[in-house]
Order: C-alpha cells, then structure tokens, then sequence
C-alpha cells in the first residue's frame, strides 16, 4: 500500500462500508470544511494508484474500492490496532470460502522465495530457542488461534475467557457449553498440528 495521508485512508474506509460513493457523499463525509478541489485530487490519487475506481458518467460516477480480492483490501493497522481484540469488527459473519479462490495468485515468485528463505531462518532460530520459552509461545499462539477462530464462527467468548479456559478448564458464565466446546476442539486441532508437523510436511503444505 502505497503512502496515503488521512484524507485518502478515511475515503478508503468510507468506501468499504458504503462500497459506492458520488463526489458528494465523499464530500459530505470529511466535511465540507475542505474545499473540493482537495478532495476531486484526494480521489484522484487513488484513482491513479488504482485503489479506487470510478462507476459510471457524468454526474452519475461513483467510486468504490478497486479491489476484487477482499484479503488484499485496505485496512489502516494504526487505527485497527487501536481497538482491543473484543472490539475489532469481524470481516465474515462465517468462514469465507472464497479465500480458496483467492489464495493461488495471493504471492508473487520472488515473495514466495523471500518467505522460504525467512522460514528456514525460523526454523533455525526455534532450534536453538529455550524449551520452556517455546513453550509458552505455542501456549499463547493457540490461546489467540483458538479465540479468534471460535469467534469467525460466532462464538461469543472473550480472549481473557479463552485463556482462562484453555490454561485452567475454567468456563465463563453465562455462555453456552458448546462455545467451550467449540474452542477446545480448536485448541486440540491446533495441537495436534504442532505435534504432528512432520505428517503434514510430507503433503506439501507448508
């Protein structure tokens, strides 16, 4: 993503949520303090980056994110990072099968090459890493997975009563027991693929 100034990253956001704007609603929405020929070169810029593109003529176009891959759309980590982990809006109300449609063409060649050659560095790193470390880090890796992954599919649990749960077998109240369920069959899922990682190297999967 190319550098944007604030203007161009609330248009951005604008038009996820609206998915189709004028000029005027555009206006309307950052205020009509700025003078429009900020905003027409705002837009244009991301128009000429090809983040946006323009539907229709006249004073009937409307914009909309250019974007046909929703894994590569915009998101500002400033301001999503902002937010705590129960705050942050899910993208899918379930799991988007489409990712698999998408996920061929995601990496070039070269990036590919860059991220084999940053995970054989990984690979080494871990070797040498301390067991009890490690340890904890698979620890809160599953904890986080697990919370994250229950939540995609409509699991109301917090992530402090995902841990809770995983490290304690403590329920939260006032939920139901197949959420619990739900996020230690994740968790045992999870394990299973560390436990089990040289299975799953010999499909080619990673």
């Amino acid at each position: 993503m190319q550098q944007l100034n604030k203007r161009q990253y609330k248009i951005i956001d604008f038009l996820s949520e609206k998915k189709f704007a004028s000029n005027s609603e555009i206006t309307a929405f950052l205020g009509n303090e700025l003078s429009r020929f900020t905003i027409l070169r705002d837009v244009g810029f991301l128009l000429e980056k090809n983040i946006i593109k323009k539907q229709g003529k006249g004073r009937a176009v409307k914009y909309g994110l250019s974007s046909i891959n929703s894994i590569l759309s915009h998101i500002d980590p400033v301001e999503y990072f902002k937010k705590g982990p129960d705050e942050r809006n899910v993208r899918f109300d379930s799991f988007n099968q489409n990712i698999f449609d998408w996920l061929p063409d995601i990496f070039l060649k070269q990036e590919k090459e860059e991220l084999n050659v940053n995970n054989n560095k990984y690979i080494k790193r871990v070797k040498k890493m301390d067991e009890v470390l490690f340890k904890k880090e698979i620890e809160r890796i599953t904890i986080e997975l697990s919370w994250k992954s229950s939540q995609i599919e409509g699991n109301t649990y917090t992530l402090i009563d995902t841990e809770m749960l995983i490290k304690k077998r403590i329920e939260a109240e006032g939920h139901n027991k197949e959420e619990a369920i739900m996020i230690m069959n994740h968790k045992n899922a999870i394990d299973y693929i560390f436990n089990n990682k040289n299975e799953f190297k010999k499909l080619d999967l990673f």
